[in-house]
């Protein structure tokens, strides 16, 4: 026991100790303590988040991309790196994976935290919320909801009625875009941030880091970490997301520009696929879900990774006989699937390089090539293919209409190679 002046009474040790940690914990500046981490490939998104915690016109920031992006480890970041500028920080991670009935846990926590550490016990999960309104009214806080999926453990933390009227800051982490929708009242400030995955650059610097020994002749590894499959987990995440895709047409839409299509513009891939793939709704739809995003120049663009993910599918359709998958996209195998009669049923898409046809044929009178391919008369049209050394959005109007027409013939014409696209991803 413990006689202290200021007290009447005799104070437990233990009890004394806990207070003079306690009150250290609150003067300690732990920005100073805090380590950064090895933020590789997220050094502009550190900046912006800094930038947005400045803001006084947006409460709530909602950071959207795909699992294993960054989205925890760039938000536990700003939490702790920021720590000093608030009267109060919570870090509630991964909510995704609590039950329905561990959302009262969550709020508990919460609430210790942002009253640094007072136990408060709420008979139900509507006075748990309200009391998170309250403090966050009166305390200016930092809250950290980490992989939200459901509107309802949103309004179940901090309510999404009516908004905190404070300098208090709230980050939310979730997969897909459209989290500001949820939040009813206008007073309620979010705005939406979209994490996007490392480039092949960043991606590398990251294996070197984490995979490698200082003195590890890395370099000698290059070669192969670039040759190297997917590993499970990650072929897991990356077709989890694929899967869940709503409908057919989706999934079949990211297969079709996967093998086709990245690089092109949004607005011409969305007129010439939109009757087979509903594709002017379905490139919205895949871009909220992270598996595609548009350029700045309006361009399809698809993560290497998910490319890879997309064409490995469709080649494992039938891996070693090309006529029987749905799309073709090597030039080589597409000229031999027409030539050798190797088509099928189960062809909608075919990518064909003029120039390979021109030099089979460049002995011939005319360079003009009419083919029907093996059982044409039972395979079904293919749905529009992408053809290098053919300019579709410019040049080639008729060639378009008359493929789309025809139900049984493969009509390639000969067609000097003009304004031959050059796009890099």
């Amino acid at each position: 026991m413990v006689y202290l002046s200021s007290s009447p009474e005799y104070v437990p040790e233990t009890k004394l100790l806990e207070d003079i940690v306690e009150k250290i914990r609150k003067r300690l500046d732990l920005k100073q303590v805090y380590r950064q981490p090895n933020l590789v490939g997220m050094e502009n998104q550190d900046k912006e988040m800094n930038s947005w915690l400045e803001q006084s016109d947006s409460d709530i920031l909602a950071i959207w991309g795909m699992d294993g992006g960054g989205k925890t480890t760039l938000s536990r970041h700003i939490a702790c790196s920021n720590w000093n500028k608030f009267d109060s920080v919570s870090i509630i991670e991964d909510i995704a994976s609590r039950p329905p009935e561990g959302l009262r846990q969550l709020q508990e926590k919460l609430i210790k935290d942002i009253i640094e550490g007072k136990e408060q016990t709420n008979p139900s999960s509507w006075q748990g919320t309200y009391t998170i309104k309250n403090v966050l009214e009166r305390r200016k806080s930092l809250i950290i909801l980490d992989n939200i999926v459901t509107k309802k453990q949103l309004e179940a933390l901090v309510g999404i009625g009516t908004g905190t009227n404070t300098q208090s800051k709230i980050i939310i982490t979730t997969e897909k875009s459209g989290a500001s929708k949820w939040f009813k009242s206008p007073s309620w400030r979010c705005q939406e941030y979209e994490m996007k995955l490392l480039d092949n650059e960043d991606s590398y610097k990251l294996l070197k880091l984490h995979a490698f020994e200082p003195n590890d002749p890395t370099e000698d590894y290059e070669e192969l970490a670039n040759k190297r499959e997917l590993h499970g987990d990650i072929k897991k995440v990356l077709r989890i997301r694929y899967d869940s895709l709503p409908l057919g047409s989706d999934r079949s839409l990211f297969l079709h520009i996967a093998c086709f299509f990245i690089g092109k513009n949004k607005d011409f891939v969305g007129k010439i696929l939109e009757p087979d793939y509903s594709a002017i709704s379905g490139i919205i739809i895949l871009t909220k879900s992270c598996l595609l995003f548009v350029s700045q120049n309006n361009k399809l663009k698809m993560h290497p990774l998910l490319k890879e993910m997309g064409r490995t599918i469709v080649y494992d359709e039938s891996p070693q006989r090309p006529g029987k998958r749905s799309r073709v996209w090597r030039n080589e195998e597409s000229h031999d699937v027409l030539i050798n009669k190797k088509g099928s049923t189960k062809v909608e898409g075919l990518a064909l390089d003029m120039e390979i046809l021109s030099k089979e044929h460049e002995k011939k009178t005319r360079p003009t090539v009419a083919s029907e391919p093996k059982g044409s008369g039972n395979q079904r049209q293919s749905r529009i293919p992408t053809i290098q050394g053919i300019d579709l959005e410019k040049k080639d109007q008729r060639f378009r209409e008359s493929f789309q027409k025809s139900e049984k013939k493969k009509l390639i014409q000969g067609i000097n190679q003009e304004e031959k696209e050059r796009e890099e991803f």
